[in-house]
């Protein structure tokens, strides 16, 4: 079993829209790590990821308002 390798969160902005949403940038350590985006949902304790990628992130997962607010886009296939 491997250990989860360590991430730096960036950019953190809670939607305005629905406050229990928010959208970060996230970066392994190592060199080669690529930035991801997240989406997160705030749950009754703590925030979880939800969603992460680069295009059409919370796609079925949240309301419109939610993606224009934090992604500026309404855009789903």
């Amino acid at each position: 079993m491997c250990c989860a390798e360590m991430v730096r969160v960036t950019h953190i902005r809670v939607s305005s829209a629905d406050r229990s949403f928010a959208s970060a940038q996230i970066q392994g350590l190592s060199k080669q790590s690529q930035v991801a985006e997240v989406l997160l949902w705030r749950g009754t304790k703590r925030w979880a990821v939800i969603d992460e990628g680069s295009d059409f992130l919370g796609c079925n997962l949240v309301v419109t308002a939610v993606r224009k607010d934090l992604f500026n886009t309404a855009l789903c296939p």
